[in-house]
């Protein structure tokens, strides 16, 4: 009997990159029984959500002196030093305020999250920011009190991370209980968009999915064992006078495991953090100097201009085919014959 997962996992392998939503929408149709099977083992460009939910956070200074210098009642502005959209309403500049001293409380309003099959419950999706399901749902899967401290940590510092790599762009970190009780497992996802107004890129995404599997193992020093699955998803489309149309899409996918000793000091964010950073290191210097030189190198080949050096080509090209015109003509022409054969003849 056909394995109908395993035949569509390697129909996927030879579809085009950049078509693989439509692709898997259409077997989606096709074998609706599997679509919980397909969903996690084929992978896909990270869709972005808001988060409409109103959550009561601490400002930073900076947020602070800024609403104090621009001195609104109702502006809009992103702060890239603690990377939140901040809506003030109806704020009162007063003048004998410090700004130098205390903090303010401000509402976050329409933070991005990342959707994934990670953090997915039927049609629903749930925010780390809030940790509440759009649309909103009553038996959606939570992380435990525990891992969700953990999994808010951990948004923080991959929040900085990104802007700190990509200087722009969406992140997003899911937590989960393993099912066995031995460990957890995490969702580390980036997306960052390219829009037209890039000098090179008509349009463009690049996606980091990494995901980490933590195995605790009881004993004296205690260890922990890190598996690591990144896959990392780039397409670029360019459209201009010199290269014409052109797409570039691809996906890669690397694993890694190591086992660390947990000491007092260390923890697992920190282990897993490292491990991302130096995979995104490695598998970029590959794509930029492996996968994308490569493809240039063959391209360029193929399409070769010529300019000065045109009429130095032409000139070899008609000087090879007299070259082969005249050897056929040498076959053509009869031999003479040799005495052994005058006398045969006679």
């Amino acid at each position: 009997m056909v394995d109908a997962v395993a035949t569509s996992l390697s129909l996927m392998r030879r579809m085009p990159p950049n078509k693989v939503e439509q692709n898997l929408s259409g077997l989606l149709n096709l074998l609706p029984a599997e679509q919980d099977e397909l969903l996690q083992r084929i992978d896909q460009p990270l869709q972005e959500a808001v988060d409409t939910d109103n959550v009561s956070t601490i400002a930073c200074n900076c947020c602070y002196f800024l609403m104090c210098a621009l001195s609104a009642k109702l502006f809009v502005f992103e702060c890239r030093a603690c990377f939140c959209l901040i809506r003030l309403a109806e704020f009162v500049f007063e003048q004998d305020l410090n700004i130098s001293s205390n903090l303010t409380y401000l509402l976050i309003q329409g933070r991005k999250f990342l959707q994934c099959d990670y953090n997915r419950w039927g049609d629903s999706y749930r925010s780390p920011w809030s940790n509440k399901y759009f649309p909103p749902v009553d038996d959606g899967f939570k992380a435990s009190a525990k891992l969700r401290t953990m999994e808010v940590e951990a948004n923080a510092l991959f929040d900085t991370y990104r802007e700190l790599y990509y200087e722009g762009g969406v992140s997003s970190v899911y937590l989960w209980d393993l099912e066995d009780g031995s460990g957890f497992a995490g969702a580390f996802l980036i997306k960052k968009l390219v829009s037209s107004g890039d000098k090179y890129i008509k349009a463009g995404s690049w996606d980091s999915i990494h995901i980490v599997e933590v195995q605790e193992k009881a004993g004296s020093p205690k260890k922990a064992t890190y598996k690591l699955t990144t896959t990392v998803m780039l397409d670029m489309g360019i459209d201009n006078a010199e290269l014409g149309n052109t797409n570039l899409a691809g996906a890669l996918t690397r694993q890694a495991e190591v086992t660390k000793i947990l000491s007092d000091s260390d923890s697992h964010l920190a282990h897993m953090g490292r491990m991302i950073e130096d995979m995104e290191i490695d598998m970029r210097s590959n794509i930029n100097e492996l996968y994308i030189l490569k493809t240039r190198e063959v391209v360029s080949n193929i399409r070769k201009t010529y300019t000065a050096q045109a009429g130095a080509g032409s000139a070899h090209v008609s000087n090879l085919n007299s070259a082969i015109f005249a050897h056929a003509a040498m076959k053509k022409e009869p031999s003479a014959p040799s005495a052994a054969e005058e006398d045969t003849s006679i």
